[in-house]
């Protein structure tokens, strides 16, 4: 789904065919459920349960077909030939039409069976126009309205679709209705059919084929019955519910919509219908189509329950309405609001249907939507007229005539959408913030709100040219996509979300909003060389970057780093700075970790826009733009990579201890330089003793860079024939704590550069070694305080995916069910987009942290949160990065590859087998809680095993590691183990550390000894 308001206008050729297609179709299917019902009831059979059996038997068929024909186009990748050759066969189809009469068929069948035999002909030719028509219109063309329109701009689009039902009315009644009205049934149907024909002609010149449109991925008989799977059902609710909401409104409308002229013509005796209906459904267009831009502005859930509210009004006035004006003043107000409803839930189906799966869902729209309510509907509303037991008698036939009481029934019906509107409601994301308790650490409390975090952001690639711009800007949410605001909602403080304490703002950004930042600087004397760049740490999710009104850079992702050159937009004096930024979390191709629309328990709120520094540097033409530093340490050797426009000559010296140690000039003909480090200048990096060497490189240009480095080795080695990791070719235990990035007064983003320090000395001193680095990228200076500090690091790549399947991620592990991750849908990964996306992510995460010393360990996937092909992503990173290791599966859904075999153990005692290929990690376990009074951000405190004082708490987490975690040590060399977690967060009590990093629970000299224990 469009992550964006409205990712580009629709254009001329685009509204062409949704209007010409929209209105052609909807000429065919008016005359399909409203006339072939008459058609039968005035010159077959009279016989109420005859017409509900029609309508019923075409819903059939136009399930089946949109089912099968849609998911074959989403097969094939093409809607063009689908919906070309379906409209000429539907408008031949239509035509045949007129060659039914039953005094034909009395010569073959006799008078007694000719009717029964015309009435099945008409049944029998219903079902295959309604096979052509649900091939070329249902399935084909309502797939390609989804793929060229997006959530900005769909309540536009269904409003204007949602007309083209009664505009065809209005065409077939001005037009054609006095051939029925003459009984000239065979014309009628030949013009109608040739019309339809015209659609294929048009279908030539008008549809182009989608260039998002992708072949669709795995066996056609699976992709038929795709969405009817249990599990797909459970991964999409929002999309469900609006289809049962849609399947409601559609059978209220079922209920008397086939009865209708005939309730005018024979209940209210107005022989004159079409004026009537005219009218109405004139009136019930425009209210349709002005509502369009509302729907968009307010959102379709939002218009959705006034609209349902209005049209059991309308309903129940039709009940008691008599006399032309009455009916058309109500009728006006039920198909009207109608018509808006049935816009807003169509726009909500649109926006939930799961990308490149157009096809295969409009099949699943039509049970909905055709299926269920004419099969219930029309026999609603021929129970409730025989039940009123009025007839008349016409050529000796008697037929029963439609009574008020069919709105009634309608209308009981309809309330019923109240049901998954309230559902809808609860599932859609909330403008409000969650109410947590506003708790600030001690680095918050003492923001300075000028000049916060302004220290260098990039320590593995320093210069002297640096201007911070964190600080105060302006901002303002709009909805939509619109141009800058004339003027904004405030000031936020920059790096920290809108949705944060520290930013002063505390509002959600939607998905349907742009976040809009304005500031303005003046560069320093002196500070401009020949190019001026502009660095973002990190903006979630989507932003385009301008300067003076020039766009000066974009970039997608909220995790990674990126840069604009804005030498060329750069004024003289005051310059200005706007960013637009978008956040879809979860709804786009990208990772968005544990981020979530309803935060609660390990989900957490969602955040947005700026949430790493911002800042200038100024350059020469030639610079540095990346160095590359690889430490040999078996050979004694380092290498250096240098990425600029003309590397030749560059100085490269290396310090240790301030001293040079090497130093040599950089020879662009080779692919790197390698320096050597003598054995008395050699210190290996360990944990113990994190030495670290400094490097300057400065090119012939002037440009100069200052880096470091440190000497160590990740790998392999056994323990009692069992394989270990080694640090330096010496086998090492890994104790860490899980630690996921969040702060209760910045959420994603510290308060200080002592903040992040703190988390990393205090889990130091309770004797760990390791952090696992859970589904966040941190700031550059996070990872540089762990390579002075002595902390080694697992970096998880950030999760993303379509959805969370519960069977796959909670109940297939319970039950020891390991699923093979090459089926993508199970994972939500489907969209090849999203898997491509992670690829790319993989990349650059690795390209971003190649130089962190400290960094041990790869973890693509945890606890099959979006995992896919996790052998093939173990296998890219040990291309990328053969100096570490792969954990490719953490927790559960093992494909047995990587370096590792990953358990995650909660709720049960820890028992773990060494596999003897593999090195044996227990990569999450514990999530002891404490609630700490004063201390919880949240009334629902969530944990694993909750305990309610310090001293029980304690005893209880050592004997966690000495019964369980010590003993799988010595008897199956465990070789790391993972706690959870280094402090609470939001629910999460089961931090070791609270919320605001005020109290520490464990005794911090008990959990030493207890962590001087874990060694091989």
């Amino acid at each position: 789904m469009g992550q964006k308001k409205e990712k580009h206008p629709l254009g001329a050729r685009v509204w062409a065919a949704l209007l010409s297609f929209g209105l052609i179709g909807q000429i065919a299917w008016v005359v399909e459920n409203m006339y072939f019902n008459v058609f039968l009831y005035n010159t077959i059979t009279g016989d109420a349960g005859m017409i509900a059996a029609m309508v019923a038997a075409s819903a059939v068929v136009a399930t089946v077909t949109t089912l099968a024909v849609g998911a074959l186009s989403d097969k094939l990748g093409v809607r063009k030939p689908i919906i070309v050759t379906g409209y000429l066969l539907w408008g031949l189809s239509v035509m045949a039409f007129a060659l039914v009469r039953v005094s034909g068929l009395e010569r073959l069948l006799g008078p007694a069976r000719a009717v029964q035999g015309a009435a099945v002909l008409v049944i029998i030719l219903d079902c295959v126009m309604t096979f052509f028509g649900s091939s070329a219109n249902d399935a084909a063309f309502n797939a390609w309205v989804t793929d060229v329109t997006d959530d900005g701009n769909r309540g536009r689009v269904e409003a204007v679709l949602a007309i083209m039902p009664l505009v065809a009315m209005l065409v077939v009644f001005g037009a054609l209705d006095g051939l029925t009205a003459q009984g000239k049934w065979g014309i009628f149907f030949l013009i109608v059919g040739d019309l339809t024909m015209l659609g294929g002609g048009l279908g030539h010149l008008l549809i182009q084929e989608p260039e998002n449109l992708r072949r669709a991925e795995g066996n056609y008989l699976g992709n038929i019955f795709y969405g009817l799977r249990p599990g797909v059902v459970w991964a999409n609710p929002s999309l469900y519910l609006a289809l049962l909401a849609l399947a409601v409104y559609a059978a209220s409308q079922q209920v008397y919509m086939p009865y209708l002229i005939i309730y005018i013509q024979r209940f209210l005796g107005v022989d004159n219908y079409a004026v009537i209906l005219g009218v109405v459904l004139t009136a019930a267009s425009v209210i349709s189509v002005a509502f369009g831009r509302v729907i968009d502005r307010r959102g379709k859930l939002h218009v959705a329950v006034p609209a349902a509210v209005t049209a059991f009004v309308g309903l129940i006035a039709m009940f008691f309405v008599r006399g032309m004006v009455p009916v058309i003043l109500a009728g006006t107000v039920m198909l009207g609001a109608s018509m808006v409803l049935s816009a807003c839930l169509q726009g909500l189906i649109r926006d939930h249907t799961p990308a490149h799966k157009a096809g295969q869902f409009q099949g699943i729209r039509i049970l909905f939507q055709v299926l269920l309510p004419m099969v219930t509907g029309p026999y609603i509303g021929a129970a409730v007229i025989r039940h009123g037991g009025e007839t008349y008698e016409d050529l000796g036939v008697v037929k029963e005539v439609p009574t008020p009481e069919i709105f009634i029934a309608a209308a009981l019906v309809l309330l019923l959408i109240a049901i998954p509107l309230a559902l809808l409601r609860r599932k859609e994301p909330s403008k409000a913030l969650r109410s947590l308790r506003p708790m600030l650490t001690v680095w918050g409390e003492n923001l300075d709100r000028e000049h916060p975090l302004p220290e260098y952001p990039r320590p593995q690639l320093r210069r002297d040219s640096y201007l911070n711009l964190n600080g105060r800007w302006q901002y303002a949410i709009r909805n939509g996509k619109d141009k800058e605001p004339a003027a904004y909602d405030g000031e936020i403080i920059v790096p920290f979300s809108p949705e944060s304490f520290l930013s002063g703002v505390m509002k959600k950004v939607m998905p349907e909003d742009t976040l809009w930042y304005r500031r303005t600087f003046t560069l320093p004397e002196g500070f401009r060389k020949d190019r001026v760049l502009l660095h973002f740490g990190a903006v979630d999710q989507s932003c385009q970057v301008f300067v003076n009104g020039k766009p000066a850079g974009s970039h997608e992702g909220g995790y990674l780093p990126f840069t604009c050159d804005i030498t060329e937009a750069l004024a003289e004096g005051e310059n200005t700075l706007v960013a637009a930024v978008t956040d879809a979390t979860s709804r786009s191709r990208h990772a968005y970790g544990k981020q979530s629309f309803h935060p609660g328990g390990i989900w957490y709120t969602p955040q947005s826009g700026i949430w790493q520094t911002v800042w200038l540097e100024s350059v020469p033409e030639n610079y540095v733009e990346k160095l590359v530093i690889t430490p040999d340490y078996d050979r004694r050797r380092v290498r250096f990579v240098i990425h600029a426009r003309d590397p030749e000559g560059a100085n490269v010296v290396v310090r240790r201890d301030g001293v040079v140690i090497a130093e040599d000039w950089y020879d662009a003909s080779r692919e790197y330089e390698e320096f050597p480090i003598t054995d008395e200048n050699f210190r290996p990096w360990t944990p113990e003793n994190p030495f670290l060497y400094d490097v300057t490189v400065t090119l012939n240009s002037g440009d100069k860079v200052e880096s470091y480095f440190g000497m160590r080795k990740f790998g392999v080695t056994t323990v009692n024939d069992k394989k270990v990791l080694a640090l330096n070719d010496r086998p090492i235990f890994m104790s860490g704590v899980l630690d996921q990035g969040y702060w209760s007064d910045g959420l994603y983003t510290p308060a200080s550069d002592e903040a992040m320090v703190y988390d990393i000395q205090k889990m130091k001193e309770c004797g760990f070694n390791m952090l696992r680095k859970h589904i966040k990228v941190e700031p550059l200076r996070w990872y540089y305080h762990c390579d002075r500090l002595g902390m080694l690091v697992w970096q998880d790549l950030v999760s993303g995916g379509s959805r969370l399947d519960p069977l796959v991620i909670q109940v297939a592990p319970f039950l020891g069910i390991h699923l093979n991750d090459g089926k993508y849908a199970r994972f939500g990964r489907e969209e090849e987009a999203s898997r491509e996306q992670f690829v790319r992510d993989l990349h650059d995460t690795a390209d971003l942290l190649q130089n962190v010393v400290s960094l041990a360990v790869w973890v693509p996937f945890n606890e099959g949160w979006g995992q896919f092909d996790s052998l093939q992503a173990a296998q890219l990173l040990w291309d990328r990065d053969p100096a570490r290791l792969v954990d490719h599966a953490s927790g559960w859904h093992d494909q047995g590859g990587g370096d590792f075999k990953s358990r995650h153990v909660y709720f049960k005692p820890v028992r773990l087998k060494h596999d003897k290929n593999r090195i044996l990690a227990l990569s999450e376990f514990g999530g002891y809680s404490l609630p700490v009074a004063g201390h919880t951000a949240g009334d629902k405190p969530f944990g694993y095993r909750m305990y309610q004082s310090a001293g029980e708490y304690m005893d209880a987490l050592a004997q966690l590691y000495e019964k369980e975690i010590i003993p799988c040590l010595e008897k199956q060399s465990l070789s790391a183990a993972v706690y959870t977690q280094v402090s609470d967060v939001e629910d999460e009590v089961n931090g070791i550390l609270t919320f605001d990093r005020k109290s520490c629970k464990v005794d911090i000299l008990r959990m030493q000894k207890i962590n001087g224990r874990l060694r091989f």
